[in-house]
């Protein structure tokens, strides 16, 4: 949406802006995980790990999946951080920095436990910030103390995080791993990926995370949106 280029704070004035950017961040999400090299070589990692006596065989293969290990990390970190985001999005609750100088104490816990836009109201109001150059009032109303840019995977994977939404810790831990490569990013030294007995199965049971989660929230927010069947997810 337009408006939330000029005004990041868009999404927490009215539900169905929140509905909106909650689609867009799982749409992205979705579409990062399904384009990963792992996915689209599914079948070519259940076959590797099936029939690990013939990888001397498969050397080529194998080196794909390693050159292409660090951009699927990458994209793995994206499709659950989004999902994370829209989750806690379309609860009210606040994914972008607090500013420290304005809400101390509400900064302070943001970092531990998920913020709520009222907590935030109960000593600012909702301001109209004529300076945004949108026609509409309620597409410039502001809090003062909300910073453009959104908290990451660092928080969001906390435990007062998770808790509240009752994230899985066995999931939490499938999806480490890719996190802990994604760090490569800031400085790659080289490339590594491990086949274990296990690769394939982690590999299916994100892919029914994906299914379970991401795809069903955004469905039901089309639904409640009223929007068309085009901007639904199909299952993978």
């Amino acid at each position: 949406m337009i408006e939330l280029k000029k005004n990041h704070q868009v999404c927490y004035y009215h539900p169905n802006n929140a509905f909106g950017v909650a689609m867009n961040l799982l749409n992205f999400g979705y579409g990062q995980f399904s384009n990963t090299f792992l996915y689209q070589n599914r079948e070519i990692l259940k076959n590797l790990v099936e029939k690990s006596e013939l990888l001397p065989k498969n050397v080529k293969v194998l080196a794909d999946f390693t050159f292409n290990n660090l951009i699927d990390s990458i994209k793995i970190h994206i499709c659950l951080e989004n999902y994370l985001k829209a989750v806690f999005l379309i609860q009210n609750i606040v994914i972008h920095r607090i500013d420290k100088t304005i809400h101390l104490e509400l900064h302070k816990k943001q970092r531990e436990k998920p913020v709520y836009v009222n907590e935030l109201l109960k000593n600012h109001s909702w301001i109209d910030n004529e300076k945004i150059d949108l026609p509409t009032p309620e597409f410039r109303m502001q809090i003062s103390g909300i910073l453009k840019n959104t908290i990451g995977t660092n928080i969001l994977m906390k435990p007062g995080y998770l808790d509240f939404i009752g994230f899985n810790k066995s999931t939490s831990n499938l999806f480490q791993p890719y996190f802990e490569y994604r760090n490569n990013l800031h400085y790659y030294t080289e490339e590594s990926f491990t086949l274990t007995p296990d690769s394939y199965t982690n590999l299916q049971r994100i892919i029914n995370f994906v299914n379970l989660n991401i795809v069903s929230l955004q469905n039901e927010m089309v639904e409640k949106l009223g929007k068309g069947k085009q901007y639904e997810l199909k299952s993978l």
